[in-house]
């Protein structure tokens, strides 16, 4: 008949970067006195060492029952340090058991380890493009700040057409852009501007083009007045006229 035993929850932690189990749950498992286990590990502990590496023992102060302070010594025990040590102990139902119970702990921690590290990487993920963003937008609001370059070409404008362009044109067209991402043609498309080239004549016809217009849309008394100012002004053109002839030395 099989011996009724307890089940014990093997605790797998992560110290100093590595999966590791507690010696004192082992031997709990086990069903037998930690100092014994402990026995047992300083009994193989250089060919556990020799093929596994250096074991971690720590050292915890413990209060018993009647208040005395005692330091208990356990080992934290890697996956395959303690799988050897079980193999050093005799194939009993209870050493079985624990053998599965660790394997189970290990698999578990790894699991939850793995979990955690796609978590980690996926947060870190979200951070760099979230600072690429920054840097971008920080970057977005230096260029703002700083004077555009004298070959400064916005978006969107033909070459030809923007060398044409009067130098206060050329600034009003930059801070369009610059501060409302203005493009003229397509609204940042491929297409180019293409406007024809305006010169100076062609602008001066159309300012008399429109004054005209706007002459034309008067009234009679608006005419009147406009006379009158066309007059005047003639008039003091004369006269300067005659001031400047005055003014001449021969």
């Amino acid at each position: 008949m099989k011996n009724s035993t307890s089940v014990i929850e093997l605790s797998v932690v992560e110290h100093s970067g590595v999966l590791v189990v507690d010696s004192r749950l082992i031997a709990e498992d086990l069903g037998i006195q930690h100092k014994n286990f402990l026995a047992t590990l300083d009994k193989y502990i250089d060919e556990i060492e020799e093929d596994w590496g250096q074991v971690a023992f720590e050292t915890e102060t413990v209060t018993n029952s009647v208040g005395a302070s005692n330091s208990v010594k356990y080992a934290l025990l890697t996956e395959p340090q303690a799988t050897l040590l079980m193999t050093y102990s005799r194939n009993t139902e209870r050493v079985r058991q624990c053998k599965r119970h660790l394997v189970k702990a290990f698999e578990k921690a790894k699991l939850a380890l793995s979990n955690a590290v796609e978590l980690r990487v996926v947060e870190l993920e979200q951070k760099i493009a979230d600072q690429g963003k920054a840097i971008a937008q920080l970057q977005s609001q230096i260029q703002n700040l700083l004077p555009p370059s004298a070959d400064f070409i916005p978006p969107g404008w033909n070459e030809e057409v923007w060398r044409k362009l009067p130098r206060q044109d050329k600034h009003h067209f930059c801070f369009l852009y610059r501060r409302r991402n203005f493009r003229p043609s397509g609204q940042g498309k491929d297409g180019q501007l293409a406007l024809p080239p305006v010169t100076t004549e062609q602008l001066k016809q159309r300012q008399r083009a429109e004054f005209e217009q706007l002459v034309g849309e008067s009234s009679a008394q608006e005419k009147q007045q406009l006379e009158a100012a066309k007059q005047e002004a003639l008039k003091q053109l004369w006269l300067q006229g005659e001031q400047d002839d005055t003014d001449v030395p021969f």
